[in-house]
């Protein structure tokens, strides 16, 4: 079977230091893929590398073969979505307004349609109308849960389906769980 993505031979180096040396990597569409290791691993730089966001020093990535690079940024953006682990918002947006952020050349009818239903979906419907500021030095746990919510309600209107994301959710906690209690970690 062909693969979704392919990765061959990356690696990142920076000012000497190996941050992630010589993976080869085959996904098939529909297949579920955990990344499990300690801090400091490269699982980040991986997965920032995987979706095109930053170039490895080293190898290459092929998303439905063809090089994730040619892709210009709103066509990559039709065919993956990334959730960052942290996310600092410095301007007073609304919750609301932020998962709009996701919604790309839908009309606003459609929009708001989808923008609902992702907040309703990661639980932040009643935070809709709340305006978030948040300084990078001073994001608590809620604060980052909260952002980390608006961001994936953002994905998710960027029409990422939602009973695959549910289902994407429920078996990633599930694998990562199982191979976080192989090594022995907890949360």
């Amino acid at each position: 079977m062909t693969p979704i993505l392919a990765a061959q031979s990356l690696s990142m180096v920076v000012g000497g230091a190996t941050l992630v040396d010589t993976i080869d990597l085959r996904i098939a569409a529909g297949e579920m893929v955990a990344i499990v290791g300690p801090n400091g691993a490269g699982k980040s730089t991986l997965l920032r590398m995987l979706s095109g966001d930053l170039r490895p020093t080293r190898g290459q990535i092929r998303l439905k073969q063809r090089d994730i690079h040619s892709y210009a940024p709103r066509q990559l953006a039709y065919h993956r979505a990334m959730l960052s682990q942290h996310v600092s918002v410095t301007f007073p947006f609304t919750v609301e307004e932020i998962v709009h952020m996701g919604a790309g050349d839908a009309g606003r009818a459609t929009a708001q349609r989808l923008v609902d239903a992702a907040l309703a979906e990661v639980g932040l419907a009643h935070f809709s109308d709340r305006q978030l500021v948040v300084e990078p030095h001073v994001i608590s746990h809620l604060a980052l849960h909260m952002e980390q919510s608006m961001e994936a309600a953002a994905d998710i209107v960027g029409e990422i389906d939602r009973l695959a994301m549910a289902s994407h959710r429920k078996v990633t906690r599930a694998l990562a769980a199982e191979a976080l209690a192989r090594q022995g970690m907890r949360d």
